[in-house]
């Protein structure tokens, strides 16, 4: 039996009849509600279990996707091609691991690589995703490079954030 689009399965069409309003059944809700609370040492310990996991990842692959040095070529290089900023680029394959998460979360179980793999790849694009917003700036016109912060606003000038003082900012 083929599994229905996710679209489908989020607005309900696809599922079972004793599902709750989260498409999870009755009894995969009631373990999740008996589980005992996370510690804060248990949630460290299995945030670095996915930092090594998703290091390995990295270094392993890096290599085929960085060229010339350049940790980001892979997606400033598809960015040329589309001519689109590399943050949208790398937004495109962000969804690549959250779509099967998303499924995870409605379905309770991921169809074709295991659950911690698609964690790990979720990490390593957020990861990703930050060092292209940080190093090349926002995808916003330049017109709009700014955020604001509690000391006042940076801008993003040229190739890094400089600060601007309240009503300096664009």
């Amino acid at each position: 039996m083929q599994t229905p689009p996710l679209s489908e399965q989020l607005n309900g069409e696809a599922r079972k009849e004793d599902d709750n309003d989260f498409g999870m059944s009755a009894s995969s809700q009631s373990s999740w509600q008996d589980a005992p609370p996370l510690t804060l040492e248990t949630f460290d310990f299995l945030r670095r279990q996915l930092d090594v996991a998703a290091k390995a990842v990295l270094d392993k692959k890096g290599a085929d996707y960085a060229w010339k040095g350049d940790k980001l070529s892979n997606f400033r290089e598809i960015a040329t091609l589309l001519g689109v900023h590399p943050l949208l680029v790398w937004a495109i394959y962000f969804m690549k691991p959250v779509i099967p998460l998303l499924k995870l979360a409605v379905n309770g179980q991921t169809e074709s690589e295991p659950v911690e793999e698609r964690f790990v790849d979720a990490r390593n694009y957020a990861d990703l995703g930050y060092a292209i917003w940080r190093h090349l700036g926002p995808s916003a016109p330049p017109e709009k490079r700014y955020r604001i912060t509690p000391s006042g606003g940076e801008v993003f000038d040229g190739g890094s954030w400089r600060l601007c003082a309240p009503g300096e900012c664009p």
